[in-house]
């Protein structure tokens, strides 16, 4: 009998070692570094919202229009949660932008902060 329950113990073990390694699993991301907020606010500094504007090819792929730096202030800690910002879970560095669609106006400036990033 207690070489039944050694056998089956074991096993039951490695299948709940299994199921919790699957992709719901996952390592609690990281907060993006200071700096990169940071850098992230200057950028966001040279383009105003414009509501008014249209854009066509967000219209024609029906792709939602909204503005994403909304979201993104001095106050919150981690800019990985801001809408269009993505981070790597691991470092927490910031290594995707998307403002796609974000009804902003201005001039991209070639010297723009947005170069720091690593």
């Amino acid at each position: 009998m207690w070489l039944l329950l050694l056998i089956i113990i074991p096993v039951q073990f490695h299948q709940v070692l299994s199921s919790s390694s699957s992709s719901s699993f996952s390592i609690p991301n990281k907060l993006c570094p200071h700096e990169h907020r940071l850098i992230l606010i200057q950028f966001k500094q040279m383009f105003v919202i414009d509501h008014n504007s249209t854009y066509e090819s967000c219209r024609a792929y029906d792709v939602p229009s909204y503005p994403k730096t909304v979201s993104w202030n001095e106050s919150s800690t981690n800019c990985c949660s801001w809408d269009g910002v993505t981070c790597d879970d691991l470092t927490g560095d910031v290594i995707g932008i998307d403002l796609s669609c974000s009804q902003l106006s201005g001039t991209f400036h070639p010297n723009t902060t947005l170069f720091q990033l690593p």
